[in-house]
């Protein structure tokens, strides 16, 4: 492994790091050294500043992965450091300067994520979105089996 690049998986909103436990697996399996970091989720900035802190304590090269917003995040301009090798993303939001995740989002019809199947809450520093957890399997677990979806359902509301 120590010829070959850290994969540091980065998770969307609405979920956390275990979405990619599965993947992890395969990739060391595969013979890569895997890491996924829980992101905040308080926002682009933030959670850009949080990746890029924690990338700054590997002693190699890496390649950053993006699942949906995480695309957001690992294509920031502040994550291109010299031992950065590649970008990937995986089903990822890369949005334009002045661009939100949301607004891309919305931009196309057919999106599972919408006000029917989120909510907004308050927390000191603003507010967090979440997914309903009865909207998790259509909108988040469509094509993992169902014995697996009782056991990710991911962030609740409740």
């Amino acid at each position: 492994m120590a010829d070959k690049p850290m994969i540091v998986l980065v998770h969307g909103a609405l979920t956390d790091a275990s979405v990619w436990s599965a993947t992890a697996s395969e990739l060391r399996n595969s013979g890569f050294s895997t890491i996924a970091p829980a992101i905040p989720l308080r926002g682009l900035q933030s959670d850009v500043e949080y990746l890029s802190a924690f990338v700054d304590t590997l002693e190699g090269p890496f390649v950053l992965v993006g699942h949906s917003y995480g695309g957001s995040v690992i294509s920031h301009p502040r994550l291109a450091k010299a031992k950065l090798k590649s970008l990937v993303f995986v089903s990822a939001f890369v949005q334009d300067e002045g661009e939100t995740a949301g607004e891309l989002n919305a931009r196309w019809p057919g999106s599972k994520l919408t006000e029917a199947t989120t909510i907004v809450r308050n927390h000191p520093d603003g507010q967090e979105l979440y997914l309903k957890p009865e909207a998790f399997a259509e909108v988040y677990a469509a094509d993992l089996p169902a014995e697996q979806i009782s056991t990710r359902r991911g962030p609740t509301s409740d």
